[in-house]
């Protein structure tokens, strides 16, 4: 019966003009994956508040955690 099973998977499932797509979704999916295990364990984010209960006091002072990161200089004055 296994044998049953398996061949009829993999001739349904496994044909070689599937096999980029599925290392397309694989890829983007551990792409995912890292992306929101980075995000998850940031400093803005606390899961365990007995360990650490204020994880702001901890980050520096200029811990920015947008994206994009603007400077003054760059900033246009539009009140002309």
């Amino acid at each position: 019966m296994s044998s049953k099973a398996t061949s009829e998977f993999s001739k349904y499932w496994m044909k070689k003009e599937a096999i980029p797509i599925y290392g397309i979704i694989g890829i983007s999916a551990l792409m995912v994956g890292y992306h929101i295990t980075h995000k998850l364990t940031g400093n803005d984010i606390v899961y365990n508040h007995r360990k650490n209960p204020r994880p702001f006091l901890e980050s520096p002072a200029d811990y920015n955690p947008a994206y994009i990161k603007i400077k003054e200089k760059e900033v246009f004055d539009f009140s002309k």
